[in-house]
């Protein structure tokens, strides 16, 4: 009698493993079949907005090439800032410390 309820108790964590519910929520929406047409006008929309996703970096390179070095400088140093103002971060506390000071 021991020997079975020794038995029993080691199947069961074996047992309750595999009654595991898959990843999947049964309920869960199911992606629709797309007619061919469908799935054709979404390809050429995705072509189109990397055209023009390319067009756009393109024209930016340009705009930039064409500034002078001092101003390419200085955009540099202002998408930096406005990177660090954005993500709310200060400043190297050394350049806070010895910054000039306005008066």
């Amino acid at each position: 009698m021991k020997k079975y309820l020794l038995f029993l108790f080691l199947l069961m964590p074996v047992l309750g493993f595999s009654q595991d519910v898959p990843d999947v929520h049964a309920h869960s929406p199911k992606p629709e079949k797309k007619s061919k047409v469908e799935n054709q006008a979404i390809r050429k929309k995705e072509k189109q907005k990397a055209a023009q996703d390319k067009a756009d970096a393109k024209l930016r390179k340009q705009q930039i090439k064409i500034q002078t070095k001092e101003v390419q400088k200085r955009m540099r140093k202002d998408k930096h800032k406005a990177k660090l103002y954005n993500e709310k971060k200060r400043e190297f506390f050394l350049v806070r410390w010895f910054r000039k000071k306005q008066r």
